[in-house]
């Protein structure tokens, strides 16, 4: 990747974080291009029509995204549950090149599944976020 390369990242999930994260790869990383998102709410993703820059392609799939938008790198902050799900489908894809950005959460499978099921692949994650969102009077 020369200097002047922008890696194309897709974002998969346009939750609150989702959301949080396309913003900052769209509008805040000089080096990053934000190519598509994907969420299977279509209320979200025309929502998120309106702030995105046009370029960005939404997808309700994740497969979809995977073959379609020509993304060589993921972000993935979709539903917890589906956060191994999402990874393998990338790792498999062959997007994980550059590293896997995803955030760890109680309910999705382990790290040391995905391992399991993607032994022929070599994996760098690039990072893992682990969060405990609090409402407003929680603990």
């Amino acid at each position: 990747m020369s200097t002047d390369a922008r890696l194309k990242f897709a974002v998969f999930g346009l939750g609150r974080m989702g959301a949080r994260h396309a913003r900052n790869v769209a509008f805040l990383t000089p080096r990053a291009e934000l190519v598509a998102v994907v969420d299977p709410s279509e209320e979200a993703r025309n929502a998120a029509a309106e702030w995105l820059p046009k370029s960005v392609k939404l997808y309700a799939s994740v497969q979809d995204c995977l073959a379609q938008s020509g993304c060589e790198a993921v972000l993935i902050a979709s539903a917890t549950a589906a956060h191994a799900e999402d990874a393998i489908a990338s790792i498999e894809a062959g997007k994980v090149g550059h590293g896997l950005v995803l955030g760890v959460g109680i309910g999705g499978r382990s790290l040391s599944h995905m391992g399991l099921q993607t032994k022929k692949r070599w994996l760098r994650v690039s990072g893992t976020v682990k969060h405990k969102i609090m409402t407003p009077g929680g603990r």
